[in-house]
């Protein structure tokens, strides 16, 4: 029995995310129906906040992701990529993202609506809503943040609250620099 144990944790960990290792990539839907891949955000840098409506830490770190989108991107350049992933059903999310906390981040659900799988479906594009993403990516908690460098690589994972000096220091690794 203790072998087996054993043996599911290590095969637990084989198969998630991994600093140093290209980002598994997804198909979700954002909060206007449209398809988001993260190839698609290749060629930049990309941060990737796993939140929820629930998870205070997430509420509290979410206007600061706002703030560095403000601060690094404009219509004509963006440096940093900023996608949220929203770990609950997108029909609740959304209005808490943007009426509550005034967020307008690129932000993709977990749980897009019925009328949306249907529609991808019917594309040849099968959305994760099973929660297979959650798995590779081995998510332990919320806020979980990813930062990918312009290659895909993952070059840290936080977990937990970011601190605007700490989120400074780990935009470095993916070559992003704060002044």
């Amino acid at each position: 029995m203790r072998y087996l144990l054993f043996l599911l944790l290590l095969l637990s960990t084989a198969f998630a995310q991994r600093i140093g290792k290209e980002a598994y990539s997804f198909n979700l839907s954002n909060d206007e129906g449209e398809l988001i891949t993260l190839d698609e955000f290749k060629g930049k840098p990309t941060l990737l906040n796993f939140w929820a409506s629930w998870c205070p830490p997430c509420i509290e770190e979410l206007p600061m992701f706002q703030e560095l989108d403000q601060k690094l991107n404009s219509d004509e350049e963006t440096v940093l990529n900023i996608v949220l992933l929203n770990m609950e059903d997108q029909e609740y999310a959304i209005p808490f993202l943007r009426e509550n906390l005034k967020v307008s981040l690129q932000n993709a659900a977990f749980a897009p609506t019925n009328l949306q799988t249907v529609m991808y479906r019917n594309q040849g594009v099968e959305l994760d809503s099973s929660g297979r993403l959650t798995r590779k990516y081995r998510l332990r908690g919320l806020p979980t943040t990813m930062f990918i460098d312009e290659d895909g690589i993952v070059q840290d994972i936080w977990i937990g609250f970011l601190t605007p000096g700490k989120v400074k220091q780990l935009l470095a690794k993916v070559g992003v620099e704060l002044k």
